[in-house]
């Protein structure tokens, strides 16, 4: 991990890859929006938990160095 990190820093990319907690909802409340998860944003805030919840299929995020939250996730897996 501390040699991709190396990496990525070299090349001007410095990040790190986590999976989604309900505390990232905010900065991810956008693009979810955007993408159509559901229409109502208090709908969305309520289910946002279960989205981070399942170990089988995480939803993950970037994380800047600084801990800022890239506002697109990866992808659920």
């Amino acid at each position: 991990m501390a040699d991709a990190r190396r990496r990525a820093r070299r090349y001007g990319v410095a990040m790190h890859v986590r999976p989604a907690v309900p505390a990232d909802f905010l900065a991810l409340k956008p693009m979810l929006l955007d993408r159509g998860f559901v229409e109502d944003e208090a709908a969305l805030e309520a289910r946002f938990p279960s989205f981070c919840g399942d170990p089988l299929r995480p939803l993950l995020v970037a994380e800047a160095d600084g801990g800022e939250v890239i506002r697109t996730p990866i992808e659920r897996c």
